[in-house]
């Protein structure tokens, strides 16, 4: 009986250590569930900042999407204000272009005006002394007869 004892003790004394060694991996085990829940924790956190991250860079395409839009109309806006500032600019020298035709037509009428002004002047001389000389040979013809 008392080898029976003996290997009852040990058996006790062996699931005792088994025991003490369970106790001492599940201890183990609790701190690497601690320690990979704290991972968990950490990669939730670090996968809500990249969502956030992901929303944010979303907002910022749809913003330059807009700006994009609105320089493209902006564009728009300028080519047609500049083809209408072509439009006006092409009117411009068609009036110049009529403006300097009458201006040319102008000067020539002018130049012959002032031609035949000068003919008409000369003329007007020539008559005048013919006129003073008929005047000259009346008043020498009176002076004669008078004396």
């Amino acid at each position: 009986m008392n080898s029976e004892i003996s290997s009852l003790q040990e058996q006790a004394e062996m699931a005792m250590f088994g025991r003490d060694e369970l106790c001492a991996q599940k201890e183990d085990l609790e701190e690497t569930v601690v320690k990979l829940k704290n991972q968990l924790v950490a990669m939730e956190t670090e996968m809500s900042r990249t969502d956030d991250v992901a929303i944010e860079n979303e907002k910022i395409k749809q913003e330059m999407e807009e700006v994009r839009c609105q320089l493209t109309m902006q564009e728009a806006g300028a080519l047609k204000r500049e083809e209408s500032l072509n439009d006006v600019m092409v009117d411009i020298k068609q009036q110049l272009c009529g403006l300097e035709s009458v201006l040319t037509e102008k000067e020539s009428s002018l130049r012959q005006l002032e031609s035949r002004s000068e003919a008409e002047r000369v003329d007007l001389e020539m008559k005048l002394k013919e006129a003073k000389a008929e005047c000259d040979l009346l008043h020498a013809c009176v002076v004669a007869k008078e004396k």
